[in-house]
């Protein structure tokens, strides 16, 4: 070796080495948390095992996919009960708006998923490095979905993240899946004007109703 290939090689190793900030989580050795993607310059990670979740974190993904069965959120459900209430209660029962609020809940029995529930389960399953791996934050997760859903649609982010393992029955083509969940988003916004008829706009009800329009 020469003196120049010598001092060359001396140099390179002077060099200070680029700082990696690798997130530490503090999980059970039984539990490894792997990289699941990026976005808006926010790494997001998950439990190796993305279909054991872990404690209260697991809770909330079993209540997200019970969701997912429904065709329908919680949020959309005590809403439609109330909805039903003020009819059922009013002076005179109005059949026809009986009648269409369960056909809006037909419609969604239809639906293959929503695109709500979407959200919702990958706002539990991927965490990034200051959240708890153990535990799920309401609040926080609906910070994560106003993030996400500024940087992609909900067709993309299916596409391009882990989340489409744990919907393997949502196979179609990158076409198909933009248009089915286009309709159903139209299709869900309607139901949620439907609904904001015959609820307050008060209290509980006007949180249920932010949910709402953020996940759709």
């Amino acid at each position: 070796m020469n003196l120049k290939q010598t001092i060359i090689n001396f140099l390179e190793k002077a060099k200070p080495k680029p700082k990696v900030n690798k997130p530490t989580f503090a999980v059970e050795l039984h539990h490894p948390v792997i990289f699941a993607f990026e976005s808006g310059d926010i790494k997001y990670y998950q439990f190796q095992d993305i279909f054991q979740l872990c404690h209260s974190r697991a809770f909330r993904a079993m209540e997200v996919y019970e969701e997912a069965q429904m065709r329908t959120t919680k949020e959309m459900l005590l809403l439609h009960v109330e909805a039903t209430d003020k009819i059922l209660t009013s002076d005179k029962i109005d059949i026809f708006a009986m009648k269409k609020l369960n056909d809006q809940l037909k419609e969604r029995l239809e639906f293959i998923i929503s695109s709500d529930t979407i959200w919702k389960l990958a706002s539990v399953v991927f965490f990034d490095e200051k959240e708890n791996p153990y535990d799920y934050d309401y609040r926080y997760g609906i910070e994560k979905i106003k993030l996400w859903k500024k940087e992609k649609d909900v067709a993309n982010f299916f596409l391009n993240t882990p989340i489409n393992k744990l919907l393997p029955y949502l196979d179609m083509s990158e076409n198909d899946l933009r248009t089915y969940i286009s309709v159903g988003q139209a299709l869900t916004k309607q139901q949620i004007e439907n609904l904001s008829q015959y609820t307050s706009k008060t209290g509980q009800s006007r949180d249920l109703f932010k949910t709402l329009e953020l996940l759709n």
